[in-house]
This record gives structure tokens, sequence and C-alpha cells, in this order.
């Protein structure tokens, strides 16, 4: 907003202010953006001020003439004037074609003439222009056009695409209620836009914050050229007409889209938290789609564009969130595509050149069934037992298994399949743990980007790919760190074998990035934990990794830590953990975990391996409390120490004789 000040003032002390926004186009004045939020006259005078106009008008002349009138200001007050009904000349709005200054006069008057006046000045943009993300970033959604002519053509192309793959040529949206149906018309839009050979072109700097001209779909693949927002409005534009509910997601500098594999949106139109996006994702709810690829030449295949569209949310990304727009959400709250005229046919045929009828591939596997998430009765205090079964688990931040941090003492696996990894320990496979691989990263000069923008590949991904298939797993450490983590690893893992029985040494598949309130820093909790070995034929041979004898199980004082603190059960995983064919369903596990804490702002499941040491000495314990305490009661001091504490034993009773005692 424009905080414009009074250019003179007559009297002194008589002022008038307006909140005003910071641009005028065709797209605020259909869906309702106040050009004026207020109005506030000031009276600092001793007198009262009577009978006055404010009078609004503006140079060219958008905004109609308006005149409100004030009846009385006391002296030493203030009035204010809440969004003024300023009309807008929507026809002389869709005629600009270049953005240009627009100078809105608010003046206050009386019987005496005019007291005081204030300027403010605002861009004057055109039909085609979008303002960006500063003002109304949700008004974006109104560049989503539908009813464009030529979006009808892309999805007959789609529907001949789906057909020539054996596949239904309906476009229906969600109506068939499976998730790969929807990747299936996603997919076939995307080959039908590929057709096109569409050319980039490097949209203006800040473009997401400062806005853009926007080419409209017919412009796009007519002329066949385009910017990531051009491409992103377009391929939302013909998902929408399809059926399905886009996402247009700014990042700095940069824009793509999403896509929501089944019919759901979220709870408001603008979105600014990147860890949102990642947990959809995650639950394999949205996918995220890199419109740019569409250019490569020849254009990459859908899956590489969801992958590098995946990439893009990641914490570690390069570029931070700056807003992502639900569309179905925006439509909702009445922000209806922008009707620019120009219904005439295009001509919008795929080019002549090298043709390219890019196919379907088969949709990726999705879980489509949606399992309720089991209640629990409501708890009363925590009692002596309840407490007894929390000292011994440690519910607090100093316990790893709650609050993880990595150090000296643990090893960051660099694992691309956390699942591919334990159904291969599962097999009695064993991995040879090797050094950080430099392999387009480190001392490798080449561009990691570059070779994904030629050859269509993640290749440090398939390298490590590769290497778990052959039995090789890479760490985050160098190789004289590594070596001295697992010989330090190694050893403690023996002594506590020796010293105590129990293995202690663990492989933590995912973790639960958790906080206690929002703002703070989050905290890392293990989710599965498989138990593992280190082991070498010599001295000198390099350590390798295999699964231990001991049982595979869930967090435990995790578990329990979300029943007691955040009254969280996730019943699915109390009994016996999810299995695949191999082993335990990993991915499942994970899917789990996801819907549990979908709703939880700062929670999300974070798919890091890493090998570390963990205690579990009181677990036996603790399980004995939770399996045998009705069996533990039927003992009559056990059963005074548990509810009657503070209580004479017995009332009276006698003790045991000591001879009659073991």
């Amino acid at each position: 907003m424009i905080e414009a000040d009074a250019e003179m003032v007559v009297p002194p002390g008589v002022r008038i202010t307006c909140a005003a926004t910071e641009h005028v186009s065709l797209a605020y004045h259909e869906n309702a953006i106040p050009v004026v939020r207020e109005i506030v006259v000031t009276n600092a005078t001793e007198v009262d001020l009577r009978d006055l106009k404010v009078q609004i008008e503006s140079r060219p002349a958008v905004v109609q003439p308006l005149t409100l009138r004030i009846d009385r200001v006391p002296a030493g007050a203030d009035h204010h004037i809440e969004t003024p009904d300023l009309r807008l000349d929507a026809g002389l709005l869709g005629g600009f074609t270049e953005a240009s200054r627009l100078e809105l006069t608010v003046s206050l008057s009386d019987a005496e003439g005019e007291r005081a006046r204030t300027v403010a000045e605002l861009r004057l943009l055109p039909p085609t222009h979008w303002g960006g993300g500063r003002s109304a970033p949700e008004l974006l959604a109104a560049f989503v056009r539908p009813n464009d002519p030529s979006v009808d053509v892309v999805l007959r192309d789609a529907a001949t695409k789906l057909g020539d793959a054996g596949r239904e040529t309906g476009l229906n949206g969600y109506t068939a209620g499976k998730k790969a149906r929807a990747w299936e018309l996603a997919e076939a839009i995307w080959a039908a836009l590929a057709d096109r050979r569409i050319a980039y072109v490097l949209p203006p700097a800040s473009f997401e914050q400062a806005g853009q001209k926007v080419r409209g779909p017919s412009d796009v693949l007519e002329r066949r050229v385009g910017t990531c927002l051009d491409l992103s409005l377009v391929y939302a534009a013909s998902l929408e007409q399809a059926g399905l509910n886009p996402v247009l997601v700014l990042t700095a500098g940069h824009a793509f889209v999403g896509v929501w594999l089944q019919d759901e949106d979220f709870a408001s139109a603008a979105v600014d938290d990147m860890q949102l996006l990642r947990k959809r994702r995650d639950l394999q709810d949205l996918i995220l789609v890199e419109t740019t690829l569409l250019t490569f030449n020849p254009p990459a295949a859908f899956k590489m564009a969801v992958t590098q569209g995946a990439a893009q949310v990641e914490d570690e990304a390069p570029a931070a969130l700056e807003v992502a727009i639900d569309v179905r959400r925006c439509r909702r709250r009445g922000i209806r595509p922008m009707d620019l005229g120009g219904g005439k046919p295009v001509d919008v045929t795929p080019a002549e050149i090298a043709p390219l009828n890019q196919g379907l591939s088969a949709p990726p596997t999705f879980e489509d069934e949606v399992r309720p998430v089991a209640e629990e009765a409501a708890e009363g205090p925590v009692d002596r037992l309840e407490r007894w079964k929390r000292k011994l688990l440690d519910l607090t931040l100093r316990n790893k298994l709650l609050n993880f941090k990595p150090g000296k003492g643990s090893v960051i696996l660099e694992c691309v399949s956390p699942g591919a990894l334990e159904d291969g320990l599962a097999a009695k496979r064993e991995f040879r743990l090797k050094p950080v691989s430099d392999v387009l990263g480190g001392a490798d000069e080449r561009s990691a980007e570059l070779y994904a923008r030629r050859h269509h590949d993640d290749a440090r991904r398939s390298y490590l790919e590769a290497a778990l298939a052959r039995g090789e797993l890479y760490t985050t450490a160098t190789e004289a760190d590594l070596d001295r983590r697992l010989l330090d690893l190694y050893r403690l893992a023996r002594n506590g074998f020796e010293e105590g029985g129990a293995n202690i040494l663990f492989l933590a598949i995912g973790f639960l990035s958790w906080t206690r309130k929002e703002g703070e820093d989050p905290y890392r909790a293990p989710l599965l934990l498989i138990p593992v070995s280190l082991k070498r034929s010599s001295v000198r041979a390099g350590f390798r990794l295999a699964l231990h004898d001991d049982e595979v199980r869930i967090n435990p004082t995790l578990l329990e830590m979300l029943r007691e603190d955040f009254r969280l059960r996730m019943p699915e995983l109390e009994g016996e953990l999810p299995r695949d064919d191999f082993g335990y369903d990993v991915d499942g596990i994970f899917r789990i975990v996801r819907r549990h804490v979908k709703e939880l702002r700062g929670w999300e499941v974070v798919p890091d391996v890493v090998l570390s040491a963990f205690s579990f000495t009181k677990y036996l314990m603790w399980r004995d409390l939770v399996d045998r305490a009705d069996l533990l009661k039927r003992n009559p001091v056990v059963r005074h120490l548990i509810d009657t504490p503070k209580h004479s034993y017995g009332d009276g009773a006698p003790f045991p004789e000591p001879q009659r005692l073991d």
C-alpha cells in the first residue's frame, strides 16, 4: 500500500492522507481489489470542521470522480473513511498496452474553499500485466485462462495421445478417484505441449515481486515462445480445463506448477510455507512440474520434469519460496479468469521440425486408500505407573531418540533409496561403506545443472542408485574421517555387546522433524531403527554394513512421547510393522507418519539415513511395565506402591514372614 501525504495544508493542522494500492489494472477491477483502502482526515486545530467534501479523481481518468461528504470533524480528532466505493472505467483500463503512471488526487474542502490535498502516484498496468507478489498475489489466478481457444486444441491432442497409449481418452479430472489417472492426464497434456517445441525467454529480474507482462495461451502456442511464468500459466490453464487442480509456485526468480493428484486444495489461496508443499509432495497428494523443461531440445519427459520440480521445494533448495497460488481455492474466492477477448482461432499446430511424438509412460504406483486415523480416548492424570514408564524411556530432549544431533559418533549416509537399502539388508546383503563421492560435486568440474539440461538425468542420483545396487554405500564424510568414525562405532558396539549383552548399533532410517511450539527450532527423532553390525576381514580392510540378529523397531520413545505430550497415536505402528516382499515397507511407514502429521505446522518426515549408537537398556523394563501391569499388580506390595503409596501398607496387615521368602 502507498501512503500519500498532504501536499498543502490550509490552515496548519488540517491534513488528509490516503492508503492506496500500488497498482491499478483490469484484474484489480474485475476482482474488486479496492484502489483506496482508507482516507483519514486529521483536524489538529482547536475548532471543529463542518460540512466537508472529500473529492477523489485521477489522471488519466480511469477512476470515476467521487465526492464524499463529512458533516463534522471535531477539534483534535481524526475521521476515517474505510474503503470508499471507487468505480473504474473498465473500457479505458482494457485499452492500455504499456505500464504508465496514475495520479490519484484526494482533496478536502468546505464552504471557504480547499483545506488540504494529497496526491498518490500509482502504477497503471495493462490488462496483460500481472502486478507481482507484493500486492494481491492471488490475482495471478486470473491469468490462468482455461477458456482460451488454444487450450482446447492442446487438450484434443492430449486425448489423442491417451488413445494411442491404450488409455481412456476422456479428460475427466478426478472422476476415476485414482491418483494414477490424474497423473496420466497431466502427462498427456505435457506431451501435447512438448510437441509445440516452445522456445524459452528469460523473465525480467524479480518478476515474482514486481510482476511482468504475461503472454496468453494463444500467444505462447502460436509464437512458440514464453518465460517460465508464461509456460506455467499455459500448463495450469490446460490442467484446469481438463478438470485438475493446478498450483502456481513462485520462487525467487522462477515459476513452475503443482498438480493435485486428488480432488483437494490448500486451506488458503496463497501459501508461503515451503514445508507444506513438501509434505503434500511426500504424501503423493501433489506433484510439482518444472515447465521450462518443455523448452529443451528435445523436451524432457514428464517424469524428469516432476523430479526436477520436486527438488525445488527441498529444504536446501537454492531459491526460496515467494508464494504458491492454489487456483481452485482462488476460484472459490471469486477470482475468475480474465476475458481479454481475442477469441479468434489461432494456428497452434505442432511445429513441422523433427516430429517429437512424445509417448506416455506407465504412471508410478500410488496408494489411493485413505486410512482413518484412530482417535484416542481422553486420559486422566498421569499416575505413578505412568511416571515410572516415562522415567524409564527418558522423554526429555536429552534423549537422542527424541533430539538427535549428528556428530562425531555417527555417520550420515547419502542414500537415495532408504527402502532399497532396508530390502538389501533384509536379504542378508552386506554393503561396503565409502567416503563422500565427488561425482558432479566437490572436485568434479562438471555442472550438475548443465548435465541435467543436456541429458535429462540427475547423474549424481543415478550414480548413487547404481552404487547401492552393487553393494556400495556412500557417506558424507571424507576418507580419513570415515575410517575414524567407523572404527569408533565398531569398538563401541563390540564393548556394548560384551558388557551388556545387547546390540547398540542401529541404522536410523527416516527422521521426524518436530517442534514443541511454532517458531522454535525443530528437533529430529529417528523413525525406523534397523539393528546392524560392522564387519571387516582385516585391520586394513574397509568396513561392511550387515544386518544384526536383533529386532527391527519403530522408535518406541518417540511413539510414547507423541502419545503422552501431543495426544497423537499411530496405531498402525504399535503392533506388527507393515512389510513388503523383501522386508519392512519403509515407504509405507513414512506415509503413515506423514498422514498423521500433515496438519501439524513445522512437522515433517525427512528420509535421511544415519548410522549411530542407540541405547535400549531400559526398553525391556519399560516393555514389562506396559505389557504386564495387571500381572504386576497382583502382588500386594507392588499394588500398594502403585495405588496407595502414601498410606500404611495393608492397613495393618502383617508383612510376609522372612522364612517364606526366596
